[in-house]
């Protein structure tokens, strides 16, 4: 189990940080360390983020080498576990500003899946990632995108024709959430 981290701050993978653990309606049932929400598989909460640009084209990140999980890997927009107490939305408009510097405001999120459940087993790490899940679009942006890096290695924009060959051609390259992500939208209405 990776140990956690002495910063205190929300850098890769703060093993100290607190999620709310919900139950199998998620709801919030008590709050716990994410080390230890990991190692025991409980029930927690996260939002994924899509993010394009004007013309069409998704903004994809990879993850920090520093990870613990699917480190180097092509990743979202944005993959972010919510704080205690936030909603899906505060989460999704938080981990905007956080990992890529994004300011947007709620009104400008999108919708495109509500919460649905999906789990990740890491038994070679001693870890299991059992989420709740909302997914989200903020479409035509035209801001500058200024990554976290300890959070993200690089971004670029790619084309939806690009994404979907990349991702069939190549998925280990590629995040697991990513690909079910991406296999669940229709990546046209992104």
């Amino acid at each position: 189990m990776p140990e956690a981290s002495d910063e205190g701050g929300h850098g890769a993978d703060d093993w100290a940080e607190i999620f709310d653990v919900v139950d199998e309606h998620d709801r919030v049932v008590r709050q716990e360390r994410r080390d230890v929400v990991h190692k025991l598989g409980l029930w927690h909460r996260s939002v994924h983020i899509f993010v394009t640009d004007d013309h069409g084209r998704v903004l994809l990140q990879r993850r920090s080498d520093k990870k613990a999980l699917e480190a180097g890997c092509w990743d979202l927009s944005c993959a972010e576990h919510l704080s205690t107490g936030e909603s899906y939305l505060q989460g999704a408009v938080r981990g905007l500003k956080e990992e890529l510097g994004i300011e947007t405001t709620a009104d400008k999120l999108h919708r495109l899946r509500a919460a649905y459940t999906h789990e990740e087993i890491y038994p070679e790490k001693g870890l299991q990632d059992k989420e709740f899940t909302e997914t989200y679009v903020l479409r035509a942006f035209s801001g500058i995108v200024c990554h976290d890096p300890n959070e993200v290695a690089e971004t670029a924009y790619w084309s939806k024709e690009r994404l979907v060959k990349e991702v069939a051609a190549e998925p280990h390259k590629f995040t697991s959430w990513f690909r079910a992500e991406l296999a669940a939208v229709n990546v046209d209405e992104l």
